[in-house]
């Protein structure tokens, strides 16, 4: 099963390296890493050009992120798809979990796992919110689906 990681990023200069790192360790490593850079203004094209070849980047204007995501799908071409925010981090062994759970189980659309939400915002939290870091187990980056 090929897995594709589609991170959209615009300005995400503070965590980017974190995230892209946090794919790079991961124990089943993806087939491909597509990240949109969604018109930044900010170092991320230069973080993004310091991975070289193991980043597949395109550059669009900025449309918003789910612009962003939908060109990374339409470049995507694993029978899997992640989605991987620029502010947020996996577990070490999170993508083999997730694929092993869906080869083991193929009726099943997608597997959940864990992701670390560093929560960069530029307005602040609601109460409710106000968690610092979080890991959430239910969001789009917590995801593997079937293409």
């Amino acid at each position: 099963m090929k897995l594709s990681v589609i991170i959209p990023v615009f300005n995400g200069a503070a965590h980017l390296a974190k995230t892209l790192d946090s794919v790079f360790v991961q124990s089943r490593p993806p087939d491909e890493i597509i990240v949109v850079d969604d018109g930044s203004s900010d170092s991320s094209p230069d973080i993004l050009r310091s991975y070289g070849s193991r980043l597949s980047v395109v550059r669009q204007e900025n449309r918003g992120v789910a612009a962003a995501r939908n060109t990374g799908l339409a470049r995507a071409s694993g029978d899997l798809i992640c989605f991987l925010d620029q502010d947020d981090l996996w577990p070490a062994d999170r993508n083999r979990l997730l694929v092993d759970a869906l080869r083991a189980n193929p009726a099943a659309q997608l597997a959940s796992g864990l992701v670390q939400i560093l929560y960069e915002r530029n307005f602040p939290l609601l109460a409710r919110e106000d968690h610092g870091i979080m890991i959430r187990e239910y969001l789009l980056g917590s995801i593997c689906i079937r293409a």
